[in-house]
């Protein structure tokens, strides 16, 4: 696959030599770990067992330089063996997080960031506070906020 498409341009250009298979998946028959969560009877060891797998599986990603963005119980799913699905939201560390929201409620640890100073809590306030969303979503709590761009704003000034 690699040779037909060197690239592919989600958010950002993505090597594929480096990720030479895609899986094609019919979701409605694959089994998600949200599923098994919620209408199965997985033993602690079983469950615990998976998610030492998903964690592997993270792991990877990250050393390989990506961070999924998007990981909760329904983009893991079961078939022979344990996988990650989902990964359009994914970035690569260290880059602005692409999306103006977020599915899980809950960005990555690597998005939080905080405010340092009264110029900073400013800016953020400037830039965020006339959002419809300011005080349940993006207001800060203990100086706290999630790492975020707008359109509105120079790249440079964005936190």
């Amino acid at each position: 696959m690699s040779a037909c498409v060197p690239t592919i341009a989600a958010h950002q250009k993505l090597n594929l030599i480096e990720f030479p298979y895609v899986l094609a998946l019919d979701l409605d028959e694959v089994p998600t770990v949200e599923h098994i969560f919620n209408h199965c009877r997985a033993s602690k060891e079983d469950m615990l067992d998976r998610v030492k797998v998903v964690a592997s599986a993270l792991d990877y990603m990250h050393n390989k330089g990506l961070v999924h963005s998007d990981l909760r119980l329904c983009n893991v799913y079961l078939d022979d063996k344990i996988l990650i699905g989902n990964l359009e939201a994914s970035t690569k560390i260290g880059d602005y997080f692409p999306h103006g929201q977020f599915t899980t409620g809950v960005p990555p640890p690597e998005l939080f960031y905080k405010l340092q100073n009264d110029e900073e809590r400013q800016l953020y306030e400037d830039c965020w506070g006339q959002h419809p969303g300011w005080s349940t979503r993006f207001k800060p709590a203990h100086d706290i906020v999630v790492k975020a761009w707008a359109k509105s704003m120079p790249l440079h000034t964005n936190l």
